[in-house]
């Protein structure tokens, strides 16, 4: 419950329950998002064992994430006690995450 990037998606219809013949409509950089919460748990692992976040994400075995359909290999910033890690996303989309979670979307 208190794993928020653990949620299900609802999407809304006119049709009544059970009847929509319209897929669900995902947004491909939700996936991107998924990948760099695996980023987010490694950098928490390692600060936890290390006392610091990891300024090489070769480190954190990134190398093994896969985002079906992109490059994935994203970049990271580090600071004594924040990190920022971003990626390219799809259709231009930039997506970051940081050293308390919050994941983010930009064009």
């Amino acid at each position: 419950m208190h794993m928020p990037e653990r949620w299900g998606f609802v999407q809304f219809s006119e049709a009544p329950a059970g009847t929509a013949t319209t897929p669900f409509a995902e947004d491909r950089n939700e996936r991107v998002k998924w990948a760099l919460r695996r980023v987010y748990y490694r950098q928490r692992q390692f600060r936890a064992t290390h006392g610091r976040y990891a300024g090489d994400l070769s480190v954190l075995a990134v190398g093994n994430i896969r985002v079906e359909g992109l490059d994935f290999t994203p970049s990271v910033q580090v600071t004594d006690s924040l990190y920022e890690a971003r990626v390219d996303g799809f259709d231009g989309a930039v997506v970051r995450i940081r050293q308390d979670g919050r994941v983010w979307v930009t064009r």
